[in-house]
This record gives structure tokens, C-alpha cells and sequence, in this order.
């Protein structure tokens, strides 16, 4: 696949898309209904959650398709946690858990990291009997992180079945150590596991929105009462549809991914960064000084790269850098250098 010219144009860095875009076959597929069937209603996207039932090993009922994994996210608030419940969510984590549970009045409280990872021992420290949903990003976004499987599996075996984890997945395919967890197999065993899945990252379609949960049937039940008619567009189902089919796209961005994430991480550690190892397709930066983080940014944006400036990172801020190809990824590595070096 041939790089993108980068020379005249803002890198996007800042929302972890993928720098490949989708699948060619996704492009050429959607044609026919976006020429053809605009002035259709969509169905119900029983074709795509009847196509994740196959290719995951479980029944229909245990499959929910959402307007990205964020609608599911914002499903399962409204869904699990009633006006004296409370939900648990990892600082440093995903912003939407957050906004969302602020968005619908509900009660939540944030678990600090442990070395920017989410430990699942502080859930267990911090649950009392109001928790009804924990929130656990992994690999978490926007460190990199992750826990692996004896963690989770342990966290599952010691989480009272009245509190449901909801394990976003949404950078799973990216992910390239072998220690990470098998959630299809954890959720066979117990059924107060969520497993959130995206459409949005690998496979490219952020812009269509569509994305996906797996679950106890019953729950599932329960978050379709609650879903927005029409909320999955015909292009959304159709694309991920299309998607699932093109592997070799899949593993052909998860290879490059692979390389210029351990490009980006060895290169900015060389040059004084304290660059976080990343399971992601994003490097996190954190920095010692106060508005250390902003100046790199600001670096950053005059060479024409956009990443994530975070200051709720830390104490002194952090940056997340998406990875792009490698001719974006070199010119992230130039721009930094070129900044005095790092105050420790």
C-alpha cells in the first residue's frame, strides 16, 4: 500500500484513526447503496449481528450492534445504573465514560492507575454496594496499556456477580503481545462481562459509526429496549459487514501498526522521552515539568502534525501520538528532536 505525501498537509494524529483508511473493498462495496437505497429506511442490522454470532461462536441473542461503541457505552449506563447505583471508572481512561455517566445524572467515582495501568485490584478495593458497572478500557486508551488474561480472569472469578465489568476492546486488533486476554473465552464462564468491540479503529469506518457489544443474552435484551430506532445507518451495517471479510487488510495494518509503533517508541525513548510501551495504535508521552506537554504540542502543530495534548495525563500533563505511516511517523521523531531536550 502506497504512503500518503505528507509534505503540503496536517497529519492527524489526535483521534487514533487508522492512517490507512478502510478497506478498498469497503469503498468499492458501499457504492451500490449509497447510489441506490439512500431513500430507504435501514433494518434492524440482524445480517451483521448474525455475522459476529458465527464468526465469535455465540447465539444471536448475545450480540448487540450500536452507532459506535460509544452509543453502547452511553446503552449500558442508562441501562445498569439506576439513581442509587454508581459506576467505577479508571482515570486517565477513556473520556466518554465520564461525559456519558455526567450527561445522565449518574453517580460515578474515578479508580486511580498504578504506573498508568489500570490494576484490576483497585476495582476490587474500591466496589461497595452500590457499583453496579465498572468500566475497564483494555488496552486503555489513552496510555496503551493492558492487563493480561490471569488478571482479568482473577478480577472476573473475584467481582460479585451483581457488578458487570465492561471491558472495551476497542484496540484489540492491534494488539500484538501474547499475554493479552481471550475475552470470548472469559465470557463463556461469566456473564456479568461485557466485551465492547469498534469498527472505528482498525477497520477504518469512524466516520459511519458502528460498533458492537457481546453479552448475556438477557442484558442484550435489555439494551435493545433502550436503543434509538434507526440509529444504525444501511452504509454502517453494509461497510462492517464488508470489513469483517478483508483480513488481509486487517493484518496488513496491524503489521505496519506493529513497526511503527516500535519505531516511534524506541526512537522518542532515545531521545529522552518518557515514552509508555503501547498495545495501541498510539504512544503515550509523559513529562516531568508542567507545560512541558503543551510546548511539544505546540511543536508539533507548526510542523503540521495534530496529536492529543492531555492535561489530565498527569500532574505535568502527557501527550498521546497517534501511529501513522512511516513517513509521518519520522517526521513526529524530527519535530521532537528538534526541541531542547527533555528537563528531568
Amino acid at each position: 500500500m502506497k504512503e500518503a505525501d505528507h509534505t503540503q498537509e496536517t497529519i492527524r494524529l489526535n483521534f487514533n484513526e487508522n492512517c490507512y483508511g478502510c478497506s478498498p473493498l469497503v469503498r468499492a462495496g458501499v457504492e451500490g447503496v449509497l447510489l441506490k437505497e439512500l431513500h430507504l429506511y435501514p433494518s434492524a442490522p440482524v445480517r451483521l449481528e448474525t455475522e459476529l454470532a458465527r464468526r465469535f461462536g455465540l447465539n444471536l441473542d448475545q450480540v448487540i450492534a450500536g452507532a459506535g461503541s460509544v452509543r453502547l457505552i452511553d446503552g449500558l449506563i442508562q441501562t445498569l445504573v439506576d439513581e442509587t447505583g454508581e459506576l467505577l471508572i479508571f482515570e486517565n481512561s477513556f473520556v466518554a465514560y465520564e461525559q456519558l455517566a455526567q450527561a445522565h445524572s449518574k453517580n460515578y467515582r474515578l479508580i486511580p492507575q498504578s504506573d498508568f495501568i489500570c490494576d484490576p485490584q483497585a476495582i476490587l478495593d474500591a466496589l461497595t454496594p452500590q457499583t453496579h458497572l465498572v468500566f475497564l478500557a483494555n488496552p486503555n486508551n489513552p496510555t496503551g496499556t493492558f492487563i493480561a488474561h490471569d488478571q482479568l480472569e482473577q478480577l472476573l472469578v473475584h467481582l460479585p456477580t451483581t457488578v458487570f465489568l465492561a471491558l472495551d476492546e476497542a484496540y484489540v486488533e492491534y494488539v500484538t503481545d501474547p499475554a493479552y486476554p481471550d475475552a470470548l473465552a472469559l465470557l463463556k464462564r461469566f456473564p456479568n462481562l461485557i466485551v465492547l468491540r469498534s469498527f472505528s479503529k482498525m477497520y477504518g469506518l469512524a466516520a459511519l459509526r458502528i460498533g458492537y457489544a457481546l453479552a448475556d443474552a438477557a442484558l442484550c435484551r435489555a439494551m435493545k429496549k433502550k436503543q434509538i430506532p434507526f440509529s444504525i445507518n444501511r452504509v454502517a451495517e453494509e461497510a462492517a459487514l464488508i470489513a469483517l471479510e478483508d483480513q488481509l487488510f486487517v493484518e496488513y495494518c496491524k503489521k505496519e501498526n506493529e513497526t511503527g509503533r516500535n519505531y516511534l517508541w524506541k526512537e522518542l525513548t532515545a531521545a529522552g522521552f518518557h515514552a509508555l510501551p503501547s498495545q495501541g495504535n498510539f504512544i503515550y508521552l509523559h513529562f516531568d515539568h508542567k507545560g512541558d506537554a503543551s510546548n511539544a504540542a505546540s511543536a508539533l502543530a507548526r510542523c503540521g502534525i495534530l496529536v492529543s495534548d492531555l492535561p489530565s495525563g498527569g500532574p505535568q500533563g502527557a501527550l498521546r501520538i497517534g501511529v501513522g505511516d512511516q513517513a509521518a511517523n519520522s517526521r513526529v521523531v524530527e519535530c521532537l528532536r528538534s526541541l531542547p531536550p527533555v528537563r528531568k
